[in-house]
């Protein structure tokens, strides 16, 4: 059977015709709540390098990035579950400060690591289950027309940080930080999900993760380069097509305006009729990081 696919977009397009995926959880009703399940893998020379990581934030950003699926479905992480690839020569003390950065971010997180599995493999890859838990989950696919886009925080720090940690550039310590210890905006989603009809975290870039709401909702995106919230030192590429900066993106009808102001976000467009997603009225490819095509 020859497949034809355009890279992860398609891959996932493709699956979701026999699979029930197609948002950031696995969501199950279970006693009075909905259950979530999501699975996250971080695999070196593609999500870390270790020549300017340490075992540590390797761990912790690792963890982090699995909780952010939950905040996204506005849900708080429980549980995790690692497994493990790693070479057989790798020494204990790589090990315990690997699992501290993961036990670091669990419990800043209110998460608890409850087992997992380890294999042997050439290279590094942490595999993250995460289980949670949610009041008012929220799905990709309830935009309706004319209702704001909105996100918080800022963007394009993760990207820029991870540039200037590839070239071994002194300072601007507010940018790598961006991307060694993403926050996962579990608080802010869980205080949206009263008012959202719909939202994603921005793992992969700005213009991919809307285009992903955009074809869950079956509604255009119209965004505005002058509201994109850039992150000190970032450029405007940054914001539109880094990833890793796992904020949330979401649609909120627009009477509920002064919710996203009162948590410190931003309105950035408005959903539309037409398909597709649109910068200042033009209509743009979906930009971002995918794993096949490898573009950042």
């Amino acid at each position: 059977m020859n497949l034809s696919l355009s890279g992860e977009l398609g891959l996932i397009a493709f699956l979701s015709k026999r699979l029930k995926i197609g948002d950031d959880c696995a969501y199950i009703p279970f006693q009075g709540k909905t259950l979530l399940l999501t699975v996250d893998t971080s695999a070196e020379g593609i999500h870390f390098d270790q020549s300017f990581l340490s075992p540590h934030e390797i761990g912790y950003r690792s963890l982090a990035c699995a909780i952010s699926d939950i905040a996204a479905m506005a849900g708080s992480p429980l549980y995790a579950l690692i497994a493990l690839s790693i070479r057989e020569t790798a020494d204990l003390e790589f090990i315990d400060s690997l699992y501290s950065g993961m036990e670091g971010a669990a419990s800043d997180f209110s998460a608890e690591i409850v087992g997992g599995d380890t294999i042997y493999g050439e290279k590094l890859v942490i595999s993250v289950t995460i289980v949670g838990e949610a009041e008012r989950p929220v799905l990709r696919s309830g935009a309706k027309e004319g209702e704001l886009i909105g996100v918080t925080g800022s963007l394009g720090g993760a990207r820029r940080g991870l540039i200037l940690l590839k070239e071994d550039v002194a300072g601007h310590e507010n940018l790598k930080k961006r991307y060694i210890s993403p926050v996962p905006r579990i608080e802010e989603g869980k205080r949206l999900s009263s008012y959202v009809s719909s939202m994603i975290d921005i793992s992969d870039g700005l213009l991919i993760d809307l285009y992903r709401l955009s074809e869950a909702s079956k509604k255009g995106m119209q965004i505005e380069k002058e509201r994109i919230p850039i992150e000190t030192g970032a450029t405007l590429e940054d914001a539109l097509s880094g990833g890793d900066d796992y904020e949330l993106l979401f649609t909120i009808p627009s009477e509920h305006r002064e919710k996203i102001e009162g948590l410190g976000g931003h309105i950035i467009g408005r959903v539309i009729e037409a398909k597709g997603i649109f910068l200042d009225g033009e209509k743009v490819e979906p930009k971002g990081y995918d794993h096949f095509n490898r573009e950042v």
